[in-house]
């Protein structure tokens, strides 16, 4: 079963994950490097990102992760781990940082060979479901 603390915790990331989301979406045009880009929302693909930004001959997979502190930890899943891997420096993690104060954001590039030091998270987990025969 999952407890009422685990469905608030997860109801907050879902919310700051959207705000962040939100913050990338107006301001990805400020930064230098994106100017001449359309974006592509690819959230509903479960592609391994959650944005592409197009220009000719040219893209950038950006991944947004918001944090509600100055600090804290990120987690990427297992496909967007993959997909970071295989794209290297064509992958692009957007954090949102600070949300409880003033938002700021960090962009971190090729971050699997960015020297951010990631720990492998393993957990089983178990799912119950009910069946019936008509």
């Amino acid at each position: 079963a999952v407890s009422a603390n685990e469905d608030s915790s997860f109801a907050k990331r879902l919310i700051t994950g959207q705000a962040a989301e939100h913050y990338f979406t107006q301001k990805y045009r400020e930064i230098g490097m994106f100017r001449d880009f359309e974006l592509e929302d690819k959230t509903k693909y479960g592609c391994g990102f959650d944005f592409q930004l197009v220009a000719t001959n040219q893209f950038y997979a950006i991944e947004v992760k918001g944090m509600n502190e100055k600090n804290g930890n990120i987690t990427m899943t297992k496909k967007e781990y993959a997909v970071a891997s295989l794209l290297r420096n064509k992958y692009v993690l957007f954090v949102v940082k600070n949300f409880r104060e003033e938002p700021c954001h960090q962009l971190i590039c090729d971050p699997v060979n960015s020297g951010l030091v990631f720990e492998k998270i393993e957990q089983k987990i178990i799912q119950t479901s009910w069946s019936t025969r008509l």
